[in-house]
C-alpha cells in the first residue's frame, strides 16, 4: 500500500504535467506563458526525485538525488524571478532599464554557477538520517557554497519584490494600482516564508523531502496572476464591450441558428427594446417587430456568405418617424474555421436620405430656376435686338444728316449716343449667345479639331494678316461635340491671344495631351498676359479688365468658354504673369 505522502507526491507529479501542458496550450507564442509551463515541469520533476528519495534507502542514493532536488529547486526559483521580470516588462511595454537588465544578468550568471556547483558538491554539505520511514537532512550553515546560496536566494526575494513594487509606483490608473499594490505585498511575503519555513536556506534544524505540493501550490498562483490579462491590463473581452457600447453604430451578433447574444447601447437607444427581451430573440422575430420585409431573401443570402464576405442590405423602419438603416452583415468563424454565428452593424440613414431628398428637391428648384433665368435672359435680349437695331439705325441717320452742321457739341452727343448703342447691341448679342448654350440642346458629331482651327484660321485671317499673327498647333485628336460651341471655344481663345497683344508677330501655340478620362488642351499666347489677382475674375461674365478705348469687347468671351467646357465635363484655368503672354487650359470629357 502506498503512504499518503506518497499519494500526494504521486498527485502532485500528475498535476504538473497537466497544468503544464495547459498553460504551454493557452498562449503558445507567450513568453511568460512557456516559463510558466516549464516552471511547472521542473516541480514534476521535483515531485518524481521526492517520491524516489521516499523510496529508497540507501544514503549514498539520497544524496545523489538530494543534488537533483537542489538543482530543480534552483531552476524554478530562478524561473519564478524570471517571470516576475516578464510581468514587469509586460506592464511598461516591454521597456527595461539598463541596471535591471544588467543585475539580472549578473543574477543569471550566479544561478548557472550555483547549478554547476551543485551536481559536483559532496556529502560534506549535507547530512541525511533516516526519522520513522521519512528522509530528513541537515544544512551546514558555515559552508562557503551554502552561504553562496543563502546569498542568491535572499537576492531572488529581494528582485521579486522590486519588480512588483517597481509596477505599483509607476502605475497611474487607480484602478490598477490598488491591484498591484495587494500584488506586491503578496509576493513579497510568499517567497520569504517559502524560503524559511520550507529550507531553502541552509537551515540547522532537520527538514525533509516533501516541498513539491508547496511549491506547486505557490508557482500555480504566481502563474495565474501572469497569465490572467484582467489581472494587469484591460481584459480583451472588456475592452471590446467598451469600444462596441462606445459606437453610434447598432451592434448585434447572433449564433449560427439567428439567436441574437449580443446587443451595444445604441441598439437599446435606437430601437424600442430591452436587453432582455432582445437577448436569445430570433432574427425572425426581431424582423416582425420591426416590419422587416424580404426576411427569407435576407437570410438566404448571409447564410452563403464565405470568411471575410459582407452582405449589405437596406431597411426602413416604421418607428415614431419612419428611419432609415444600412444593415453590414458578416459571419463570424473561430481559429478551426467553424462558423460560430454573425455579426450585423446597422448605420442609421435617415439623416442622409432626408438631407437627399432636400438636395434632389434643391436641384429641380435650382434647375427650374436657371431654366428661367435663360428663357428670361433670351426672350429680353431677342426683343431688344429689333428697337435696338432700329435706335442704331435712326442715330446712324441722324449722324449723317448732321456731319453738314457745324455744331461741335451737336456732333459729340450723336457719336456718344451711336458708340453706346453699338456697345448695347454687342452685349444683347452676346447674352443671345450665351443663353443658347444648353447641355439639352447639344448635337454632338464627329469633330476634327485640325479642320475647326483651320475654319477658324481662316476666319479670322484679315486680323491675323493685319498684324502678322502666327497660329501652331499640335496634332488634334477627333471628338464627339457640338461643331457650333467648339468652333466658338477655340475661336474665342485664339482670338483673345491675337487681340491682347503688343508684340510684332503675336504666336499662338495649340497643345495637345491626352489623359485617361480627358482631352487636355492649351493655347498659348505672347500677348500682354493678366495679372495673377484676375487669374479666376476673367472667367466672370462681363468682367473687362481694360477700357473699350484699349480694347474693344464686352467681357463676355471666357465666360462663354467656361461655360462650354463645363458642359463637356471639364474645366478651364490659366496660366500668366502680365508682360510674358497666358496659357489657357481647358479639358474636355471623352465619349463614353
Amino acid at each position: 500500500m502506498l503512504s499518503f505522502l506518497s499519494c500526494i507526491l504521486i498527485g502532485t507529479f500528475v498535476l504538473t504535467i497537466v497544468m503544464a501542458f495547459k498553460v504551454y496550450s493557452l498562449n503558445t507564442e507567450s513568453s511568460i506563458h512557456k516559463i510558466s509551463a516549464i516552471s511547472i515541469s521542473t516541480i514534476a520533476i521535483t515531485a518524481f526525485v521526492e517520491y524516489e528519495i521516499l523510496r529508497t534507502t540507501s544514503v549514498d542514493q539520497v544524496d545523489y538525488l538530494g543534488n537533483f532536488h537542489s538543482v530543480a529547486n534552483i531552476i524554478v526559483i530562478y524561473l519564478s524571478v524570471l517571470a516576475s521580470r516578464i510581468f514587469r516588462g509586460s506592464l511598461k511595454n516591454g521597456l527595461s532599464s539598463f541596471w535591471e537588465g544588467f543585475f539580472f544578468s549578473i543574477y543569471t550568471i550566479c544561478a548557472i554557477s550555483l547549478v554547476i556547483v551543485q551536481l559536483h558538491t559532496s556529502d560534506l554539505l549535507v547530512s541525511h538520517s533516516l526519522n520513522e520511514g521519512i528522509w530528513e537532512y541537515k544544512i551546514d550553515p558555515n559552508h562557503q557554497i551554502n552561504i553562496a546560496f543563502t546569498g542568491w536566494i535572499l537576492c531572488s526575494v529581494v528582485m521579486v519584490s522590486v519588480f512588483y513594487w517597481q509596477n505599483y509606483f509607476e502605475t497611474k490608473t487607480k484602478k490598477k494600482k490598488n491591484l498591484l499594490f495587494w500584488l506586491a505585498i503578496v509576493f513579497s511575503i510568499i517567497p520569504p516564508f517559502m524560503a524559511y519555513e520550507f529550507n531553502y536556506l541552509p537551515d540547522s534544524s532537520g527538514s525533509n523531502y516533501n516541498i513539491s505540493p508547496i511549491m506547486f501550490s505557490c508557482v500555480l498562483v504566481l502563474t495565474w496572476v501572469h497569465t490572467n490579462f484582467k489581472l494587469f491590463e484591460i481584459s480583451p473581452i472588456a475592452a471590446m464591450d467598451n469600444i462596441l457600447d462606445s459606437m453610434s453604430n447598432l451592434v448585434i451578433i447572433t449564433d449560427p441558428n439567428f439567436n441574437i447574444k449580443y446587443v451595444n447601447n445604441a441598439t437599446l437607444t435606437e430601437l424600442p427594446f430591452s436587453k432582455a427581451s432582445l437577448l436569445n430573440m430570433t432574427l425572425h422575430s426581431f424582423a416582425n417587430e420591426l416590419q422587416i420585409n424580404d426576411l427569407d431573401y435576407l437570410i438566404e443570402q448571409i447564410t452563403n456568405l464565405t470568411d471575410k464576405e459582407l452582405f449589405d442590405y437596406e431597411v426602413s423602419i416604421p418607428l415614431d418617424e419612419k428611419q432609415y438603416y444600412n444593415f453590414t452583415i458578416s459571419p463570424v468563424f473561430n481559429v478551426q474555421k467553424i462558423k460560430t454565428g454573425y455579426l450585423l452593424i446597422a448605420n442609421n440613414l435617415t439623416d442622409y436620405k432626408r438631407a437627399e431628398v432636400k438636395l434632389i428637391e434643391y436641384n429641380h428648384e435650382l434647375e427650374r430656376s436657371n431654366d428661367e433665368l435663360e428663357r428670361f435672359a433670351y426672350i429680353a435680349s431677342h426683343d431688344l435686338k429689333t428697337p435696338l437695331r432700329n435706335v442704331v439705325s435712326f442715330l446712324n441717320l441722324i449722324q449723317r444728316k448732321t456731319k453738314k452742321y457745324e455744331d461741335k457739341s451737336l456732333n459729340e452727343y450723336i457719336d456718344i449716343a451711336v458708340s453706346g448703342a453699338t456697345q448695347m447691341n454687342r452685349l444683347i448679342k452676346d447674352v443671345l449667345e450665351i443663353s443658347r448654350i444648353n447641355a439639352n440642346e447639344l448635337r454632338k458629331e464627329p469633330i476634327d479639331l485640325n479642320d475647326t482651327i483651320f475654319y477658324i484660321s481662316n476666319i479670322l485671317q484679315k486680323q491675323m494678316i493685319a498684324s502678322d499673327a502666327s497660329i501652331q498647333s499640335d496634332y488634334l485628336p477627333t471628338i464627339e461635340a457640338d461643331q457650333t460651341q467648339i468652333k466658338q471655344l477655340f475661336q474665342n481663345l485664339i482670338e483673345n491671344g491675337i487681340k491682347y497683344n503688343k508684340n510684332e508677330q503675336p504666336a499662338i501655340k495649340i497643345i495637345y495631351e491626352e489623359q485617361e478620362h480627358h482631352h487636355l488642351f492649351q493655347i498659348k499666347d505672347n500677348g500682354i498676359g493678366i495679372q495673377k489677382d484676375y487669374h479666376k475674375k476673367v472667367f466672370e461674365m462681363f468682367k473687362r479688365l481694360h477700357t473699350l478705348s484699349d480694347y474693344e469687347g464686352t467681357g463676355i468671351g471666357l465666360a462663354i468658354c467656361k461655360k462650354i467646357t463645363t458642359l463637356y465635363g471639364g474645366k478651364i484655368w490659366l496660366q500668366s504673369e502680365q508682360g510674358e503672354g497666358s496659357s489657357f487650359f481647358f479639358t474636355l470629357k471623352k465619349a463614353s
